[in-house]
Parts: C-alpha cells; sequence; structure tokens
C-alpha cells in the first residue's frame, strides 16, 4: 500500500499533505511519516505537454525545474513574478507597479489544480513577464540619470535660473514620467550641470576678486 501511495503521488493522481496542512513532496515521504500524512485524489490531471509548457513559463522567469517538481515550484515561481512586478513601477517617477491581484487565484489553488491555472494562462503570464521586465531593464537604465538630477537640483536651490528646471522635475515627478520618450531627463541634467558649473566660475571670479582686493 505504502508503495502504490508513491506511485500515485509521483503520478499527479494524488496529492499529500501533511498534519500542518502543508504539502509533501514524494522524496520527503518515507515510512516513518506515510501514516499522517493525508491523501487526496486529484480534480484534475495534468498531461506531459501540460508540464512542458509550465516548465517553459517557469525557465522564462529564470526558475529551472525538473516537469516532477513543477507543483512544488510555484511558490518560488509566484514570488519571482511578484518580485519582478515590483521592479517594473514603484515611487514616483517611476510608473505604478503593475496589479498582480490575479496572482492570488493562483496562489489560492493547489495540487494539479494550480498547475492547470498556469497553463490556461500561459499566454498571459508570458506576456507579463516580457513587458514586466522590459519595463524593469528601462527603469533601471533611467533611475541612475533621476538620482543624479535630483542630487544637481539639491545643489541649485537658491538660483534663479534653476526655478524652471525645478517646475519640470516636479512634473517629471507628480506625473510619473521617468520613462518619457522623448527623454524629459537627460536634458535636464545637461542644463543643470551648465547651469551649475556657470555659478561655479562665477563664485570663484568672485572669490578671486575678493582675495586680491584683502590683500
Amino acid at each position: 500500500m505504502d508503495g502504490g501511495l508513491q506511485v500515485l503521488l509521483l503520478a499527479g493522481v494524488v496529492l499529500a499533505v501533511n498534519d500542518r496542512g502543508q504539502k509533501v513532496d514524494p522524496i520527503e515521504l518515507d515510512r516513518k511519516t506515510i501514516g499522517k500524512t493525508l491523501f487526496k485524489v486529484e480534480s484534475a490531471s495534468v498531461t506531459a505537454i501540460q508540464r512542458m509548457k509550465i516548465k517553459k513559463l517557469f525557465h522564462e522567469i529564470g526558475l529551472s525545474i525538473e516537469q516532477r517538481d513543477a507543483s512544488g515550484s510555484v511558490p518560488a515561481f509566484l514570488a519571482k513574478l511578484k518580485d519582478l512586478a515590483d521592479r517594473a513601477g514603484g515611487e514616483a517617477p517611476k510608473p505604478l507597479s503593475p496589479d498582480t491581484a490575479s496572482l492570488d487565484k493562483i496562489r489560492l489553488a493547489s495540487g494539479n489544480e494550480q498547475l492547470i491555472t498556469l497553463f490556461d494562462r500561459y499566454d498571459e503570464l508570458m506576456q507579463c513577464i516580457g513587458a514586466w521586465n522590459l519595463l524593469a531593464t528601462k527603469i533601471e537604465q533611467k533611475w541612475s540619470d533621476w538620482t543624479i538630477l535630483k542630487s544637481l537640483m539639491n545643489h541649485a536651490q537658491g538660483l534663479v535660473e534653476a526655478e524652471d528646471i525645478s517646475a519640470q522635475v516636479k512634473y517629471i515627478e507628480g506625473n510619473r514620467q521617468l520613462l518619457a520618450e522623448p527623454d524629459l531627463i537627460g536634458p535636464l541634467v545637461s542644463s543643470l550641470t551648465q547651469l551649475l558649473r556657470g555659478e561655479l566660475n562665477r563664485l570663484d571670479t568672485e572669490y578671486q576678486s575678493l582675495y586680491h582686493q584683502g590683500l
């Protein structure tokens, strides 16, 4: 009977749950724990073709798994997907983070039902992974320019010539325009750099003049 249960579990016909309600991996199931394990008949079966597509979905987000480990890897897949969504948006002026509420349906399912849900939403999830990866990459590339702009803006406090630039910085932040095309941040960095360089030269000339007068 123990051997039969193991075969059914490996074949995906039944689902094993321990006394804490946690899913049991076939490798972890031994003769000591099998008596305390609850076995449930899977409501759905997953074909080899479906498992291959699910494995491809996991690979797309950076998870390398064996086909029999697909079900146990779903939490890691969802965690990586949530992390990717977080990097695809966030604080202003980044765009708003993508809505991940739809992932709860996958998270709440279990066993083969969970895998079937992934398979049914394969195209949607592949599209999300591609779009969110692109957004995350663009944000990472632009964020360094934004931090430079904010730093230069702090140094330009009090300069009348910088008031117009300051208004544009506030617009970019308020309207989440970090990824706007054409680029709004690069030209402002150049303008502020030129402005601060001119102000430093003016102050240096003024200092030299006052220094010589003092001597």
